[in-house]
């Protein structure tokens, strides 16, 4: 007779999934390691979301929604196309060169298992063009042309996501600074 299951706050355990995933990556973190990182067993953690698989789209999912969407709201803020993306590439590399430099969370899963699998990659392509997207609008008072914005928009997620890169490798932040201010003097026509 198994007793009542405990009760659990799947926000706080959806945190710590993410947590887990973007430190260890998908194809290094076992289910031994998810009961740790939640404290539940495993049979409450397949009850409560299912196989491993699921459990990182959920946390993939909730990534998308706080981390990745919090950073979208510095290309909506007022000012010009510049201060947009400048504050933008800021915070992220604030954020990418915190103590733990995990790199990205959606960059790291496409460099694993999870790039074959079609929900995940759907989710991964979708919040692509999401970035792309709101890049290109912060882009619109600078830069007319519908076609030059779109692909200046994918040069600016590439270098996004090569920031990430670089501050998992290790580079100062002093480097990826000099990467966005160059980036930047390239697309706004400036010299620094």
């Amino acid at each position: 007779m198994s007793g009542r299951p405990k009760k659990f706050d799947e926000t706080q355990a959806l945190e710590q999934a993410m947590g887990l995933f973007w430190a260890k990556g998908y194809d290094c973190t076992g289910i031994s390691d998810l009961e740790s990182a939640l404290g539940m067993g495993r049979q409450s953690i397949y009850n409560a979301f299912g196989d491993k698989r699921s459990i990182f789209l959920k946390a993939f999912h909730y990534y998308t929604q706080t981390r990745s969407r919090a950073l979208l709201t510095f290309l909506r803020e007022e000012g010009s196309s510049e201060q947009k993306i400048n504050r933008f590439l800021t915070a992220l590399i604030e954020i990418q060169c915190q103590d733990n430099r995990t790199g990205c969370l959606l960059v790291n899963s496409v460099s694993s298992s999870m790039k074959n699998d079609d929900e995940a990659a759907a989710m991964i392509t979708h919040f692509l063009n999401t970035l792309q997207n709101e890049i290109s609008k912060a882009l619109t008072q600078t830069i007319s042309n519908k076609t030059t914005r779109h692909k200046t928009a994918w040069l600016l997620v590439n270098t996004a996501q090569g920031l990430c890169i670089l501050s998992k490798s290790g580079q100062p932040a002093s480097t990826l600074h000099e990467i966005k201010n160059h980036t930047l003097s390239l697309i706004f026509n400036q010299t620094t």
